[in-house]
């Protein structure tokens, strides 16, 4: 069979012995046997995908480097400790996604063609210069303190935002790291901003200040055609709903982590088109109040470990509801369970109801 053009494996425990010199695409998710590639790999000039996610891969060889039209490659969750300089050479690639979180494309590299950038750590040698990425779509990096001779050092953010102000065609931004400054999040810090539909920013769980991320959004606009915002492990300086509300395209919205806030208000007209919207884990909200006219394309709400919240917004009015999600909702527990009262009013419309991931069953009534 020498002309096969596509390998695929996915049964762990099989011996990978590949000899076809033609092949565009190989698929190795899962290998368990596969600790390091075979020797063919080099004369695979046509080899175009090589995928070894979950592999026990210990090591990707220098030779990687001959796989000129090699455009994908994923080596997520194997146990690859280093990358060969080599594979940076290749021009043909697209689409990189490394194993959590080894250093990112060295200066040197004219990456020209890549598109898809995810899970690499910000390398000392971008300080002194920086890859050319002129076409990354997606980007994903991580950035924390180090210690140095006994000493922190926290990250130097001007390197990432010079970066980002050299990209033109981003669409989707990652990232993870302690004291994210909130010009992360400000349009003015990318030409690519303009057209950004995913953006992600997690900081630290237990970083306090000043190692924490501290977000001010006064002085931020930020990206305006966003559909996908996730904001982790955010210290916040006062409710900052009233200027999320205000992007006109979001449709996903996670905020988890989220420190310092006791009170949320969504306003007749905000979140004009949100359809997810997930609160998850933030510890000192006490109160959130939903105006009527507020998220008026919202089908699905998820709520979990927000242990002082006693008390629900009324969902009445948000009649596109389909899902609703409580989990480990301390205070809210008791005034729920035989689905009478107040607090049950206000959710009783939603189709689907679970609580602590069991499903309330409906009630049905004779007429």
């Amino acid at each position: 069979m020498p002309n096969v053009h596509s390998f695929l494996n996915f049964d762990s425990k099989v011996r990978i012995r590949i000899r076809y010199p033609l092949l565009r695409v190989l698929e190795l998710e899962g290998s368990r046997n596969l600790t390091k590639l075979p020797e063919e790999l080099k004369s695979m000039i046509h080899l175009r995908y090589l995928g070894l996610r979950y592999a026990e891969l210990k090591q990707l060889p220098k030779t990687i480097g001959c796989l000129q039209n090699l455009q994908t490659i994923n080596i997520e969750c194997t146990e690859v400790e280093t990358i060969p300089s080599s594979l940076w050479g290749i021009q043909a690639l697209r689409h990189v996604t490394l194993k959590e979180w080894l250093p990112g494309p060295p200066p040197s590299s004219n990456l020209v063609n890549l598109q898809t950038l995810r899970k690499i750590s910000v390398p000392e040698s971008w300080r002194d210069e920086l890859p050319h990425l002129p076409s990354l779509r997606s980007l994903m990096l991580r950035y924390f303190d180090k210690e140095e001779n006994g000493s922190i050092v926290m990250p130097d953010w001007k390197i990432v935002l010079t970066l980002l102000g050299k990209l033109n065609k981003l669409v989707s931004l990652s990232i993870e790291g302690d004291c994210i400054p909130a010009e992360i999040a400000d349009v003015k810090t990318s030409p690519s901003y303009q057209q950004l539909q995913e953006l992600t920013l997690l900081g630290s769980a237990f970083s306090e200040p000043p190692f924490s991320t501290r977000f001010f959004l006064d002085t931020v606009e930020m990206p305006p055609n966003l559909i996908i915002l996730r904001l982790v492990y955010i210290w916040f300086d006062k409710d900052q709903m009233p200027k999320l509300e205000k992007l006109p395209y979001l449709k996903s919205l996670k905020l988890s982590g989220i420190k310092n806030i006791e009170e949320m208000v969504c306003s007749a007209g905000g979140f004009p088109q949100l359809q997810e919207l997930t609160i998850w884990n933030v510890h000192g909200l006490k109160q959130w109040k939903v105006e009527k006219g507020a998220m008026p394309q919202l089908k699905t709400l998820e709520i979990h470990y927000c242990k002082v919240l006693s008390v629900l917004p009324d969902l009445n009015h948000v009649k596109t509801l389909q899902e609703l999600r409580l989990n480990r909702m301390d205070l809210l527990k008791s005034k729920l369970e035989d689905r009478t009262g107040e607090e049950w009013q206000k959710i009783q419309h939603v189709p689907t109801i679970i609580i602590n991931h069991k499903l309330v069953p409906r009630t049905t009534t004779n007429s």
